[in-house]
C-alpha cells in the first residue's frame, strides 16, 4: 500500500468513522473530515491518496500523527514531498483570464453535465428533463432562489451532497479567487448539518481545491484544454461535478 498525496488541510489527531464508500473512506472528529480516497477520487485538502483502501474501508478509527496515518493495524508514514497543494494564487490579470474563459466553460459543462443537475440554471432547454412532481417542485424551487441570495440553494435536493450545496461550492470556488472577494459571509448562511457539504463548502470559501477543479482553473488561466478538465469535473458523483461548476459559473454571470 503506497501514499500517493495527502492535504494540506489534514489535521492530526483521532478521527471515527463516517461512512464508506467505492473510492473513499470518511472519518471525523468535532465536525472536521478527513477522507481515505482512491486514486480515482484525486487529490484535495483534507484527502489522503492511497494506491488501496483495505484495510481503510474496515478501520473504526483513524489516527492522524505529525508524519502518520494508522489504521486498521496498518501504519503508513507521511512523506513530506507528497503533500498535496490546494491553494491557487491568482493575480488581477489571472483572475480576468479565468473570466474570459467562463463562457467556454459553460458550454463544455452544457455539453457534459448530467440532464438533471442544476446546469439548468444556465439553459432553460434542460427543463425539459425534469418530468416528475419531485423534478418540477425541485426546478421551481430552484428558479425561485436563482433571482434571490445565494445561500438560498442550502439543502436543495436530494443526494450525499444535496445538488445545492454543490452548486454553492462552486459559487464560493470562484469568488474565492476574486480581488477583495469576502467569502465568510456567505460560508456562515450556508453551512447546515451534512458533514461533507460543510467540508466542501469551508474549504471552497477558504481558497482550497479539490485536485479537478484546481487543474480546471489552472487551464483556463494558462491556455490549456478547457474540455478535458470541465469533463473531469463534471464526472465527479451523481451530479455533483456538475452542479459544482455551475455554481462557479453562476457566479461570474451574477458579477458581470
Amino acid at each position: 500500500m503506497r501514499l500517493l498525496s495527502f492535504g494540506d488541510g489534514v489535521l492530526p489527531g483521532v478521527f471515527s468513522r463516517h461512512s464508506s464508500f467505492a473510492k473513499a473512506v470518511n472519518f471525523e472528529r468535532d465536525g472536521i473530515l478527513v477522507s481515505v480516497v482512491s486514486p480515482q477520487a484525486g487529490g484535495g485538502p483534507v484527502n489522503i491518496v492511497l494506491d488501496a483502501l483495505a484495510p481503510f474501508q474496515t478501520a473504526g478509527e483513524l489516527i492522524i500523527g505529525r508524519d502518520f496515518i494508522a489504521a486498521g493495524g496498518c501504519r503508513i508514514e507521511l512523506d513530506a514531498a507528497k503533500l498535496y497543494n490546494s491553494r491557487i494564487t491568482l493575480s488581477a490579470d489571472g483572475f480576468e483570464k479565468l473570466r474570459s474563459s467562463v463562457k467556454n466553460i459553460e458550454r463544455c459543462l452544457l455539453e457534459h453535465a448530467p440532464e438533471k443537475s442544476l446546469a439548468v440554471i444556465l439553459d432553460g432547454s434542460r427543463e425539459r428533463f425534469f418530468t416528475s412532481s419531485f423534478d418540477k417542485a425541485l426546478l421551481a424551487r430552484a428558479r425561485e432562489v436563482s433571482e434571490g441570495e445565494i445561500w438560498g440553494f442550502k439543502g436543495l435536493g436530494q443526494g450525499l451532497t444535496p445538488s445545492g450545496d454543490d452548486f454553492i461550492t462552486g459559487y464560493l470556488s470562484a469568488m474565492s479567487l476574486a480581488p477583495g472577494a469576502r467569502t465568510e459571509p456567505v460560508l456562515e448562511r450556508s453551512l447546515g448539518a451534512n458533514l461533507l457539504s460543510n467540508t466542501f463548502l469551508r474549504c471552497a470559501a477558504r481558497g482550497r481545491y479539490f485536485a479537478a477543479m484546481k487543474n480546471l482553473i489552472t487551464v483556463s488561466t494558462e491556455g490549456g484544454e478547457i474540455g478535458p478538465a470541465v469533463k473531469q469535473t463534471v464526472e465527479l458523483g451523481s451530479t455533483s461535478g456538475a452542479d459544482t461548476v455551475a455554481g462557479f459559473v453562476f457566479y461570474f454571470k451574477m458579477e458581470a
